[in-house]
């Protein structure tokens, strides 16, 4: 009998991965989150009760999804920073870096996926959670980079730079997701981009 791929991923997370992709499909169908967990099970071949095993709530799924949809950012900035010059960096040169890393995304487009799986009728603060739990990840990268770039900076002054990184982009995120359409060319983002780091920067500006 022949061994099993270690690698290879479990039934139970193979089975996740066809519900997320199944959702998928119908919200990028749909245009928004305006779906219930029969379809999604119809979509993936699942029962109903297999969704609710893997996402016991809503809000649960919705979340995975958001979280899904980072993955990408996450890829792409990694790219960016390790293409950078390797070594200890000055404040600036850091925060250069981390703002090309930034440019380079196309921030807007994820925070509008994001957007179509968040109801619009949630209160701006449970959005701002939802996408605050999203990017938590991109928060992790931050601090990892953060405290390689920056190696005299103590661990709370990382942790906390992380957290008004993570804080900052949902707050420009929520800005931005209120009238998308009158800024085609992303002239208001960049400039609330360059806003947000420019006062990140200017915090740190003497601490390392």
């Amino acid at each position: 009998m022949p061994s099993q791929d270690p690698l290879a991923p479990s039934p139970r997370n193979r089975t996740r991965k066809s519900v997320l992709a199944a959702a998928r499909v119908l919200v990028a169908e749909r245009g928004a989150f305006d779906l219930t967990f029969d379809e999604i099970a119809e979509r993936a071949e699942v029962s109903r009760r297999t969704i609710f095993n893997h996402f016991p709530t809503r809000e649960d799924l919705v979340i995975a999804l958001c979280e899904d949809v980072v993955v990408d950012v996450i890829e792409a900035m990694t790219l960016e920073l390790q293409a950078a010059p390797t070594g200890a960096y000055t404040v600036p040169d850091y925060f250069a870096a981390l703002t090309s890393s930034l440019t380079a995304i196309d921030l807007p487009a994820v925070i509008e996926r994001i957007a179509k799986l968040i109801d619009p009728d949630d209160r701006p603060a449970r959005r701002t959670a939802l996408l605050t739990t999203a990017f938590s990840t991109v928060g992790t990268l931050i601090h990892d980079e953060t405290r390689r770039r920056l190696p005299t900076l103590g661990e709370l002054q990382v942790d906390l730079l992380a957290s008004a990184f993570i804080n900052g982009i949902c707050v420009i995120a929520e800005t931005w997701h209120s009238d998308p359409g009158a800024d085609p060319d992303r002239s208001k983002w960049s400039a609330m981009l360059s806003t947000l780091m420019s006062s990140l920067e200017r915090g740190y500006a003497h601490t390392a």
